[in-house]
């Protein structure tokens, strides 16, 4: 795994979504320049100026105030690869997202994501998400104030796992809230799923997308690496 992320972003200019990561240290060490894109400034996570410092000793990349699924200010094909870790599973419509994600990605760029494995983190009770599901969302273009999947959420979610979240009606208050401070799991995700999402999106656009690499480290975290190719 290592070799492979030194191989693929050595010397490149890459996008983040959401971090800094603690995952991402063989990125920031290899890559020429990362820039950032975050929803606010201020998020529960971090806090974010105007320069993105994801290694103080290389020249910082720059931050971009945005939601990860409409990235209006990024031209098209404008970076190596797009790192994002625990993010995904953040996001009420994944496969608008994916589809941006892989827009602002050049042709032979990757996509590099890392989500949490469900059976040792809060969601170990929850089902692993359907690809219908996320389709449907993606077809009604919801938005990220979405909360159809809270109930089932309210239901599973193990606060014994998740102190920050406090107790079951901080816990609600917080996620009614979510639009403002984005720390639901919307969606419980497999290889399989992830692989069924870009699937579809290059059923559905203008490029291909080849499922490249995937591991399991750990038993926590996902690895899973795709790599975009314009369609003939």
């Amino acid at each position: 795994m290592d070799a492979l992320l030194e191989r693929i972003t050595d010397q490149k200019i890459g996008l983040e979504i959401g971090g800094p990561s603690c995952k991402g240290s063989i990125l920031y060490n290899v890559a020429e320049r990362i820039d950032n894109v975050n929803f606010s400034s201020v998020t529960v996570w971090s806090t974010h100026d105007t320069t993105y410092k994801f290694n103080p000793l290389k020249s910082p990349g720059k931050v971009i105030i945005s939601d990860a699924v409409s990235l209006a200010s990024i031209e098209d094909e404008v970076y190596d690869f797009l790192f994002a870790s625990h993010c995904y599973e953040h996001i009420a419509n994944p496969i608008k997202a994916m589809l941006e994600w892989i827009r602002v990605v050049k042709n032979g760029g990757y996509i590099i994501l890392i989500l949490p494995e469900k059976s040792t983190c809060f969601d170990h009770k929850r089902c692993i998400s359907s690809f219908e599901t996320l389709k449907n969302q993606y077809s009604r273009n919801i938005g990220e104030d979405d909360l159809t999947s809270l109930p089932e959420i309210l239901r599973n979610h193990d606060l014994s796992l998740d102190p920050p979240a406090g107790n079951f009606e901080q816990f609600t208050l917080r996620s009614l809230d979510n639009f403002n401070n984005r720390c639901l799991h919307h969606y419980v995700y497999s290889i399989d799923l992830l692989k069924q999402v870009i699937e579809y999106c290059t059923e559905i656009s203008d490029v291909t997308m080849l499922f490249e690499y995937s591991e399991l480290i750990n038993n926590e975290d996902i690895w899973f690496i795709a790599r975009r190719f314009r369609k003939e």
